[in-house]
């Protein structure tokens, strides 16, 4: 955990530890919201499907795509008829 102040100009400074893990550089936009009593920032991304990519891939860690798309339409053909 880094510890930082909100300078008169309501700046503040992100410690370095805490940059480089992120890799931000400067200049770089960052996206400011509040969850509860909670300030995050986080990175604003150019690309956001590259953000995205991967995004829930554990959902599918113990099942066969294939498998799941087959039985999943074969319940489809179950409700129609």
């Amino acid at each position: 955990m880094s510890i930082t102040k909100i300078s008169d100009k309501y700046q503040v400074v992100i410690p370095k530890t805490n940059r480089e893990k992120l890799n931000l550089k400067q200049g770089q936009k960052l996206m400011v919201y509040t969850i509860g009593s909670h300030l995050i920032m986080s990175p604003k991304h150019k690309n956001y499907a590259d953000r995205l990519e991967g995004l829930g891939k554990e959902t599918w860690k113990n099942i066969d795509p294939l498998k799941y798309i087959i039985e999943e339409r074969k319940s489809w053909d179950k409700k129609t008829h």
